[in-house]
Parts: C-alpha cells; structure tokens; sequence
C-alpha cells in the first residue's frame, strides 16, 4: 500500500470517530440528577463502589438508547472476579450484566436501553447484586466505578422523583439479605456462585 493509501485510512478513521463523537451525548456520573443509594466513594469524575445492593438511578428523556460508561478494578486473572448487575426500566427488570469480560479494559460501554420513545422520560436503576471481594483467599479490590452515561442526541436528565420519607431498616444476616436467594434449589452438588447470589 502506499503511504497516500495509509493517510486516507488514518483520515477516514479520525472522522468516522468525530462523527461518533457527535452522535451522541455524554453525562457525567456526578451530576446532582443522578442518585446513588448505598455505600460509595466519590473519586475523581465518577463513583466507586464495591458493597452489594448499591443503586444508581437516573431519569433519562429525548434519546431512544442509553448506555453506562464502567469499569472494574482489577488485573490478576487468578483473583479477578467479576461482578453482576440487574438494569430496571421504569420499575421493572430490563436486563442483568456482568463485568467477567472487563478485565484490562479503560471504560466498557454497558447498553441499558434501546428503541425507546424519546417524547417520554425513563427511569434507569442499576443495581449491584454480587458481594464485595474481601472473603476470598486473596483479597483483591474488585470496586466498581460509573463514570457517566450515554446516549443519542437530544438526552437530558430529568429529576427522580423525591426520596420517600418513611424507611424500613432491616437487620440481620446472608439470610436476611437474600444471599443466594437466585440460585437452583438445592440439592448436594449445590454451590453459591457468583451468577447466582
């Protein structure tokens, strides 16, 4: 190929990447709109977490798709375990995810949502249903971060709806929490995995 060849691939790779850039909109995981329920860290341009059952909620309008921009941490093969997720949809369960495959990667681009209309607003809720990695023989760090969320032209965030003001507090063990409440019922060869806490 020639070096002209090798130019005109470099330049026709640049635009496709601007105009991808411009295909979409981008918001920033620290934006007063978004609300994080659980335990977490705010570190610099988004959110960490690592503890289960950690929510976050965001109301999106004017775009037909929605994606999460994540990582884990992470780099040991023989001690990286990934965690599970389940996306709600206005209340009601859309999908789960898991990081198994995020290993090394900067950001993965997690689809929420798509083919929705754009005229009404949609409440996204992802929730982290897996335990955090400190009762494993090698404990390892295994947080989260969200660091915003994507979609087509014309997204906005609009506000959730207020907090309620009663709570119920419940206290007590893996029993109480649910711990394994997803798995096969049990017989000898049961075991608690990861896909199925």
């Amino acid at each position: 190929a020639s070096p002209a060849v090798g130019l005109w691939s470099i330049w026709l790779m640049v635009q496709m990447s601007m105009v991808v850039a411009e295909s979409l909109v981008r918001v920033d995981a620290l934006d007063s709109r978004v609300r994080i329920s659980g335990r977490h860290a705010v570190v610099k341009d988004g959110i960490a977490f690592d503890a289960p059952g950690v929510q976050i909620s965001a109301s999106f309008k004017g775009t037909s798709w929605v994606s999460a921009v994540m990582t884990q941490e992470g780099q040991d093969a023989h001690a990286y375990e990934p965690n599970y997720f389940n996306v709600y949809i206005d209340s009601q369960l859309q999908t789960t995810f898991n990081t198994k495959d995020w290993m090394g990667k900067r950001q993965v681009s997690v689809p929420l949502f798509a083919g929705r209309d754009t005229s009404a607003a949609h409440v996204v809720t992802i929730t982290k249903i897996t335990e955090a990695q400190f009762n494993a023989a090698n404990i390892t760090s295994n947080y989260v971060t969200i660091w915003g969320f994507e979609g087509s032209p014309g997204l906005t965030l609009k506000d959730l709806p207020a907090i309620p003001e009663r709570k119920i507090e419940f206290l007590g063990d893996s029993i109480t929490a649910g711990f394994c409440n997803a798995a096969e019922p049990c017989d000898e060869d049961s075991v608690c995995t990861a896909a199925n806490q």
